[in-house]
C-alpha cells in the first residue's frame, strides 16, 4: 500500500463524492468559480462536495520551483472552510506521492472515497509527470465509470485568473490587479514586534512585522492600507522594505494607523494592501523623509475615502 492511499484511507467515508483537486493557493476567483461549480454538480446529483488538496506545495517539495505563496496553511484553510463543502482533505505532498502514477490514483479515490465524478479546471494534471491531465482523465472516466467536468478559467481585463499571475502582479507592486484576481485585498497578518522607534521619534509611530520567508509579497515601497486590529479598521500607510534612510537591512513592514494613538506591541495586525504609492527612496536626511511621509499620509488620505 502507497503513502497516498494510506492518508486516502483515513479520510474514507460511505458517501458517494464528487471530487476537486489542487493547492488552491490565494483562494482567488478562479479557484472560487471551481469550487462553486462542484458544489453546484454535486447537488444536482445529491454527491457530496469533497475538495482534496495538499499542504506543501508540490513544485517545491520537488525541488522544481522555490514558489512563494499567496496565503499561509492555515489562512488557506480558513478561507477554503467558507466556501461551504461537504468535505476537505488535506494531504501531505512527498516525492513518493509524485510517482504514483493517474490510473492508481483515481483508483484510491474511487476505492475509498466511492468518488462519482471529478471538476477540474482546464490546466489540470495529476499523477506521475503530471499524466493525468484532462485528455487522459476522460479516456480513464470510460474505463473507471466516472464523469469529468472541465470548468473553463476566469478572465479579467484579458488575463486568465491564476495564482501564477497574481504572484506576478504583486511582485511588479500592482496590488490593484492582484485585488482584482483574488476578488478581495491581498493581506498580511502578523504579530506586531519591537522596533527601532524611528518613525515614532519622526512623529509617524509604525508597528513593525516580520515578513514570513515563505510568502509572495508585494514589491518593495509605501501602499495606501487597510488595518485591522481585531474587527477595528484603520486607514494606514504600509512600507515594505529596508529602511535605507537608516542603513537598515532587515526587510520588514512597517504600518503607520492613522488617526490612532496606542502601543500594540503584541497583537495580531492584518495589513490589506490598497494602492502602490511610490517605490522605497533613500532620503538624504530625517526632515526629508518626514516631507515625504507627509505626502504619501495625505495620498493615502485620498484613495481610502
Amino acid at each position: 500500500m502507497t503513502l497516498l492511499e494510506e492518508e486516502i484511507i483515513r479520510h474514507s467515508s460511505d458517501q458517494n463524492t464528487l471530487i476537486t483537486i489542487g493547492v488552491f493557493d490565494g483562494v482567488h476567483l478562479g479557484h472560487q468559480h471551481l469550487i462553486n461549480e462542484l458544489k453546484k454538480q454535486a447537488k444536482e446529483r445529491n454527491l457530496q462536495s469533497c475538495l482534496i488538496t495538499f499542504k506543501d506545495h508540490p513544485s517545491k517539495v520537488l525541488g522544481q520551483d522555490d514558489i512563494k505563496l499567496i496565503l499561509s496553511l492555515e489562512e488557506r484553510n480558513l478561507a477554503l472552510s467558507q466556501m461551504g463543502l461537504d468535505q476537505i482533505i488535506m494531504l501531505s505532498f512527498t516525492p513518493e506521492i509524485s510517482t504514483v502514477s493517474a490510473t492508481d490514483f483515481v483508483g484510491y479515490l474511487l476505492d475509498h472515497l466511492h468518488m462519482k465524478g471529478i471538476v477540474v479546471g482546464s490546466d489540470f494534471a495529476l499523477g506521475r509527470n503530471r499524466a493525468g491531465d484532462a485528455t487522459a482523465l476522460r479516456r480513464l472516466s470510460h474505463i473507471m465509470d466516472f464523469s469529468v467536468s472541465v470548468v473553463s478559467p476566469v478572465v479579467i481585463e484579458n488575463q486568465i485568473v491564476s495564482s501564477t499571475a497574481i504572484r506576478r502582479a504583486l511582485l511588479s507592486g500592482n496590488v490593484s490587479k492582484a485585488r482584482l484576481m483574488l476578488g478581495r485585498n491581498y493581506h498580511i497578518r502578523g504579530t506586531v514586534q519591537n522596533g527601532a522607534n524611528r518613525g515614532t521619534k519622526l512623529g509617524f509611530p509604525t508597528a513593525n512585522l516580520t515578513l514570513p520567508g515563505y510568502l509572495a509579497l508585494p514589491a518593495d515601497g509605501v501602499y495606501a492600507a487597510k488595518a485591522f486590529l481585531g474587527e477595528k479598521e484603520y486607514n494606514a500607510v504600509a512600507n515594505i522594505g529596508s529602511c535605507p534612510t537608516f542603513g537598515q537591512e532587515e526587510h520588514r513592514l512597517e504600518v503607520h494607523l492613522l488617526d490612532f494613538a496606542g502601543d500594540i506591541r503584541g497583537q495580531v495586525l492584518k495589513v490589506e494592501f490598497v494602492e502602490f504609492l511610490r517605490p522605497e527612496i533613500c532620503f538624504a536626511d530625517a526632515e526629508a523623509l518626514k516631507t515625504q511621509i507627509s505626502a504619501d499620509i495625505s495620498k493615502a488620505r485620498d484613495i481610502l475615502r
